[in-house]
């Protein structure tokens, strides 16, 4: 236990920061009025007769050196501009201090020098937190002591995030508790991590999804996706989609709304967008999950609590959007209460063989989306503008306040292992960018013919006339099963 931190924590708030940069000011101009006027008068010995005072040539320095002084003090806070960064964080910290009651006056009783029967009444500051503010590079950080005061136990101390993000238009990155002093780290300009969906390259079973956020599927699988209309959803479903490729994952999807990712279909066999086909799709990726449970076990490597990456098994990655319209579309309850059944399976078992569950959607309701399967997603994110009570679907209960920018692609993530619910930046998609050819050059597919020759789609049938010694009496279409038609 250490009673004392000796790191440094940055400039201390005091109490008469409150106008910290105008007394600053006001005191280096005054210094300088006061040192050329003395100069000025001493220099033409204005004060060597008391009797003949030339005031009028006085005034004309009075004048000059007070107009120098001003201008020397807009010097100096220029020339000193990262300085003076400081001192109006100082400044501002301490008016949110009184502003908010931070503080406990004492009332006391002085006698009153003027008249001998009354007294008067003054207040003295008898406790006031101790803020720290430092800056280092790009991020601010201010450490408040946790002291046992009553702000203290009301936990308003550790709730200043929110405000904070307002006041300075700051973003906060991480929190941390040490030796008594609980500190915020805030990125000053945090669109600059955001990346583009061509940095986006996947290293082993890792993605960067911004600079110094990655996610490892293989030790935070499942993810959520939440957004509504024109928030970015749909383009960073996509980015994923590429990073999968990339990494030659097993890709499956489901797209009960009949939207972009149904395009994918050129690409992937296991593309739906009808709900029973979809259905078939989660319940044979589950009965292949459980098989790979057993394969693992016959393998001469095979040690027991390794995962699929010690085996080098492909990830099987199930992408299922617009997943409240999917299982909206099941008003049987026993239906549902299945479908609900194999999601659980997936997202309990998946992990350790590789079967990584992607669900999105514009809003998580409890009642599609239970509390036993949205608690085992590792990732999630958010993105667009949200309400609180989307929020708190998406990430939980939470102390700190979310804020909405307006910014398409901008939201929040949370990852399993953090406490942080950090601002986040979807990969930067141009507008210019083909999804469709993009993803054909790199599964090195070029054109409608060779989408053909390698299997990936079904090729028309055409009228052509029979070989010789033949001819046509009847041609039936018999349609299999949806999932083995795209085996």
């Amino acid at each position: 236990m250490n009673f004392i931190d000796w790191r440094y924590k940055g400039l201390r708030v005091r109490k008469w920061h409150r106008k910290m940069i105008w007394r600053v000011l006001s005191l280096f101009s005054l210094s300088v009025f006061l040192s050329l006027f003395i100069y000025n008068c001493w220099q033409n010995n204005y004060f060597t007769l008391l009797t003949a005072i030339p005031f009028s040539k006085m005034g004309v320095a009075f004048s000059r050196s007070f107009l120098v002084g001003l201008l020397c003090s807009g010097l100096l806070f220029f020339l000193a501009y990262p300085l003076f960064k400081r001192f109006l964080l100082l400044q501002r910290l301490c008016t949110m201090i009184y502003s908010s009651g931070f503080y406990i006056v004492n009332d006391f009783q002085t006698p009153n020098m003027m008249k001998s029967n009354s007294v008067r009444m003054k207040k003295d500051i008898i406790y006031f937190p101790r803020f720290y503010v430092k800056l280092v590079k790009n991020q601010i950080q201010i450490t408040v002591r946790l002291d046992g005061s009553e702000f203290h136990q009301s936990g308003k101390l550790k709730e200043l995030s929110g405000i904070f993000e307002e006041m300075f238009e700051i973003d906060l990155v991480g929190m941390g508790l040490r030796n008594s002093f609980f500190t915020y780290s805030f990125e000053v300009d945090n669109a600059k991590n955001r990346l583009t969906i061509a940095d986006i390259v996947p290293v082993d079973y890792s993605i960067e999804l911004m600079k110094g956020i990655f996610w490892n599927i293989a030790k935070v699988p499942h993810a959520l996706i939440v957004g509504g209309t024109g928030g970015g959803k749909s383009y960073f479903i996509q980015v994923l989609l590429r990073a999968f490729a990339k990494m030659g994952a097993d890709i499956r999807i489901g797209d009960a709304k009949y939207s972009d990712l149904l395009d994918m279909k050129k690409f992937f066999p296991h593309v739906y967008g009808d709900p029973k086909e979809i259905s078939n799709m989660v319940k044979v990726t589950v009965q292949e999950m459980n098989d790979r449970y057993k394969y693992v076990k016959t393998l001469d490597n095979y040690k027991s609590g390794k995962d699929f990456t010690y085996y080098k098994l492909k990830p099987i990655v199930l992408i299922l959007d617009e997943y409240v319209a999917w299982i909206s579309s099941y008003t049987v309850k026993k239906e549902r209460d299945e479908i609900l059944s194999d999601l659980r399976q997936i997202i309990l078992k998946g992990r350790q063989v590789g079967v990584i569950g992607i669900f999105a959607t514009q809003r998580p309701d409890a009642e599609f989306l239970k509390g036993d399967i949205r608690d085992q997603l590792g990732l999630r994110v958010s993105l667009g503008e949200m309400g609180d009570d989307g929020y708190k679907m998406a990430f939980g209960k939470i102390t700190q306040m979310l804020i909405n920018k307006g910014i398409v692609g901008r939201g929040y993530i949370h990852m399993t292992g953090n406490f942080l619910v950090r601002e986040f930046y979807s990969p930067l998609v141009p507008e210019e960018y083909d999804f469709i050819k993009e993803m054909a050059d790199l599964l090195g597919i070029d054109g409608l013919n060779d989408l053909e020759r390698s299997g990936k789609i079904d090729s028309c049938p055409t009228d052509s006339e029979p070989a010789d010694g033949y001819e046509i009496r009847e041609i039936i279409y018999e349609e299999k099963e949806s999932y083995e038609r795209s085996e």
